[in-house]
């Protein structure tokens, strides 16, 4: 029943391909966002809990961002998925760079309207996000490597310098273990390893004090 439905909360969310024929293909018929949070009014649970959103294939544009972001800003959703759809450069820019605080994976592939602009703006953002760990863009886009350095750092687990967490000297081998362990079981270039774990031994609030 509604009401049933209404007591509901949602972990993971698939909307993929939500095309009316029910086939598997692009969408031409866009999928309409603000329809989906409507009824999050009557029922403010409904998509508190919400982690994991798929909205792929599903031909949405740079309004539709805002609309989405709008109506996800109370979630704790951390794993986004906008592949294949019809987002620009302004639609990054003005609706999803703003709100990537506690994302940690996004995908934006197959987006035939984002460019370097994007990336340039990804690229500025990650310098203080320390959330993002995974981000997937359109191959051939200029200032990827830095991007790919920062969600390395971020992997790592960067937010423990950056937070200034008081921790015990005795607890960063532990730290430093795990960071180096994430790092080579992940697809990284060795130089991007070594740059990481030079950045965390160098900004150590305990290991060099200043």
């Amino acid at each position: 029943s509604m009401q049933a439905f209404q007591r509901c909360s949602f972990h993971s969310l698939n909307l993929t391909n939500q095309h009316p024929s029910g086939h598997y293909r692009y969408c031409t018929k866009p999928f309409r966002i603000a329809p989906l949070f409507a009824c999050d009014t009557t029922s403010p649970r409904l998509f508190s809990s919400l982690q994991i959103l798929d909205l792929s294939f599903n031909n949405l544009n740079d309004e539709d961002m805002q609309e989405l972001f709008d109506g996800l800003r109370d979630t704790t959703l951390r794993d986004l998925n906008l592949m294949k759809n019809s987002i620009t450069d302004a639609g990054v820019v003005q609706s999803i760079v703003p709100n990537l605080a506690k994302l940690q994976k996004l995908s934006l592939i197959s987006n035939r309207g984002i460019g370097d602009a994007s990336a340039q703006a990804f690229q500025t953002a990650l310098q203080d996000n320390t959330s993002l760990c995974n981000l997937k863009l359109p191959r051939g886009l200029v200032g990827m490597d830095e991007i790919q350095y920062y969600l390395a750092l971020n992997s790592a687990g960067r937010h423990i310098i950056t937070e200034r967490k008081e921790l015990p000297l005795s607890v960063w081998p532990h730290v430093l273990e795990r960071s180096n362990e994430l790092l080579y079981q992940s697809t990284w270039l060795s130089t991007v390893r070594v740059d990481v774990l030079y950045y965390l031994l160098h900004n150590s609030p305990v290991l060099f004090q200043k």
